[in-house]
């Protein structure tokens, strides 16, 4: 099954707080992004969509290397991704 970014970023959020994003897990504080019973991923849905949309705008950083690289998009991103995870 394929990940959206949103699910890589929440399992990735949930690795960090010492979690297995697989493990079964029922909240009693959910919201309507998560269900009472599903996996510990689930409950980063607000956290990822968060991290993700302070990234939507590149950094000075971010737009210098995404200069430094041309006609490849996908190496564009990667590269202001780099830069930002160096910030």
């Amino acid at each position: 099954m394929a990940e959206t970014m949103i699910e890589r970023v929440a399992r990735a959020i949930c690795v960090a707080s010492g979690l297995d994003p697989d493990r079964p897990f029922s909240s009693s504080n959910y919201s309507k992004e998560t269900e009472p019973q599903e996996f510990a991923w689930h409950e980063y849905l607000p956290e990822a969509r968060a991290a993700i949309n302070a990234m939507r705008e590149p950094t000075r950083a971010m737009h210098e290397a995404g200069l430094e690289t041309t006609g490849m998009p996908g190496n564009t991103f990667r590269d202001m991704i780099d830069a930002a995870l160096k910030e």
